[in-house]
């Protein structure tokens, strides 16, 4: 969906034409400064095109070059030097955009009013919290407000419930639009080959490979361990996990850690190991890795003989080129049956890519298992992953209280609403920051 369309929910200013590719960098930053949209309306901005801007080596720049240049700047960043999925995502999102503008103006024009007039009318409608919703959430979360009093908060958590229900209203009004139009989506994922060998779990015969990179010293792949296991749980004859060691230049231990690993599959006991050494991790040095093997049952003196010997070194080289030529840029990362995950976080994440390839495939999609407890989102994870999202956030604590603190929201759904101010969400530390390594 569009940024605009979304913005509009905040105000009623003029909605001008989208630019996909500007939408797809600034949704990372919804929550900041917004200048007016009015100058969005003017035919020229600035000067003419044609205009010399500049210089360089004696030769004249035009306004109009320096405009084709920021547009190869700008499709470059946010597909990430044209990296085949972002590629797809950017063209995705552009596409259905372009759909969303043409039927929300037919809409608008059937009913005799503006679009920005009609959206908001359509959103409000939709988009509702009752009171009693308000004080449920607060009865259910009143650990993640510090015992602050429900008056304290009621307010910021009324207009962040509102914020998500009016971003899914206006998904949802647009698809209808959409559809109504005659809206099809040729459009397929880029779909990488790759050999569905190494350590596995589920069916040798499973219609869909869940191909895993990994790397046993970043926090955000032992964060995504309980994930991909419920994810084996949903799917027990569907799906087919098979384990890459993609160990990153900066995590040292791991690459001596993934070695380790398949000296531990000789034997049979990869899985054991593997897990031990999420356990364990960060404190998995080399001379950690004994012990750790000895922990998960391994014959010590056959697994030093294989560690020291390196005797899979190129195994693991071979992973990391497999990952290099398959658009890895961040661990973990996943691929269904060669086709990228965008998100990755939850199990509803791998649910629909999993989905999709079963209706593809032809074949029945198992039903949702009801409403459970389920395994935390994971923080940020995979070169496709974006930002985390939170769970409503209760307000700034009064001087002398502690601030609360926000924590990650099972299923999270974006907000235009400006969030109340409150402390980073509890999550794995990156070395050298950000949501992925």
């Amino acid at each position: 969906m569009g940024l605009r369309l979304l913005r509009l929910v905040r105000t009623p200013a003029p909605l001008g034409r989208v630019v996909a590719l500007g939408a797809a960098l600034a949704g990372l930053s919804l929550a900041g400064c917004e200048r007016s949209q009015k100058a969005d309306e003017a035919d020229v901005v600035g000067p003419d095109p044609g205009s010399v801007a500049g210089k360089i080596g004696g030769k004249e720049i035009t306004v109009g070059e320096i405009d084709e240049w920021i547009k190869d700047q700008l499709y470059s960043q946010a597909t990430r030097g044209k990296n085949p999925m972002k590629v797809y995502e950017v063209r995705n999102r552009a596409l259905e955009q372009m759909a969303n503008e043409r039927a929300a103006d037919e809409a608008a024009a059937k009913a005799g009013k503006s679009r920005d007039v009609l959206m908001k009318e359509e959103v409000e409608k939709r988009a509702t919290v009752t009171d009693e919703e308000v004080q449920k959430y607060y009865d259910e979360h009143k650990d993640r407000f510090r015992n602050m009093p429900f008056e304290k908060v009621a307010p910021a958590v009324k207009r962040q419930l509102l914020g998500q229900r009016q971003v899914q209203a206006m998904q949802e009004y647009t698809k209808g639009l959409r559809e109504g139009l005659g809206f099809e989506n040729a459009l397929e994922p880029p779909r990488f080959e790759i050999a569905a060998e190494g350590p596995s779990q589920g069916p040798a015969d499973a219609p869909v490979v869940l191909a895993e990179f990994s790397d046993y010293e970043c926090p955000f792949c032992k964060a995504a361990e309980p994930v991909v296991k419920q994810v084996l749980e949903r799917y027990p004859t569907q799906v087919r996990l098979v384990y890459k060691n993609y160990p990153i230049d900066s995590h040292p231990k791991a690459r001596p850690a993934a070695e380790a690993a398949l000296c531990a599959e000789e034997q049979g006991k990869f899985w054991e190991f593997h897990k031990k050494l999420f356990e364990k991790s960060p404190q998995i040095a080399p001379e950690q890795l004994a012990p750790i093997a000895s922990e998960a049952g391994l014959d010590g003196a056959k697994f030093d003989e294989c560690v020291k010997a390196r005797r899979f070194q190129a195994k693991v080289d071979a992973d990391l080129e497999l990952g290099k030529k398959s658009g890895v840029a961040g661990t973990p990362a996943f691929f269904v049956n060669g086709v990228p995950i965008a998100g990755g976080r939850s199990v509803d994440d791998f649910a629909k890519a999993i989905d999709a390839e079963l209706q593809r495939l032809g074949l029945p999609v198992p039903p949702a298992p009801p409403a459970t407890a389920r395994a935390p989102a994971m923080p940020g994870s995979g070169p496709l992953a974006m930002p985390p999202a939170t769970a409503p956030s209760p307000p700034a604590a009064p001087a002398g209280q502690p601030a609360p603190t926000a924590r990650p929201a099972p299923a999270p759904a974006p907000t235009p609403a400006a969030a109340p101010p409150a402390s980073p969400p509890a999550a794995a530390p990156a070395p050298g920051g950000g949501g992925q390594h």
